[in-house]
């Protein structure tokens, strides 16, 4: 298996405080309006038996970051990819700390227009893999691509 995947995630958050209902809000909104049972994506690289070194947007942090992470199958699907470690570190590198794209990520939605200077998580992924046209793709479009001829 290639080691570096992307991962869908499909958990629901449980719900304790205000911080908690507004990320289930985010994602079960993401989940509607795509059809999907997924509403986040992330290119992981294994860092050891347990844990992926991941890379995305995220708006829970605040736009392009890496962070270690347990991946576990009752919230997350992975599937491998054929990038290498070092084309995700590179464009890591040079997107590092941009801001998350939600006008991008509503755009999906409501047809607006993604900005240059930010990426939402799907859009960097596919990016990433070279795919045509990233702004195009929300995780559920990713998830059918990267799965075709699998």
């Amino acid at each position: 298996m290639n080691s570096v995947c992307i991962a869908f995630y499909k958990h629901k958050v449980k719900v304790k405080n205000l911080k908690t209902l507004k990320m289930r809000i985010t994602d079960e909104v993401i989940r509607l309006f795509t059809r999907s049972k997924y509403s986040h994506c992330e290119l992981v690289i294994p860092s050891d038996s347990r844990t992926f070194q991941c890379y995305s947007s995220s708006p829970r942090d605040g736009g392009v970051r890496t962070k270690k992470m347990e991946l576990p199958t009752h919230k997350w699907d992975l599937v491998a990819v054929d990038v290498d470690v070092a084309t995700v570190d590179n464009f890591f590198r040079k997107t590092r700390g941009l801001k998350y794209d939600l006008c991008g990520a509503l755009g999906q939605i409501f047809r607006l227009g993604d900005a240059k200077d930010r990426y939402f998580c799907s859009e960097w992924c596919a990016e990433v893999l070279g795919f045509k046209n990233p702004a195009c793709y929300n995780p559920q479009d990713l998830f059918i691509e990267v799965c075709q001829g699998k």
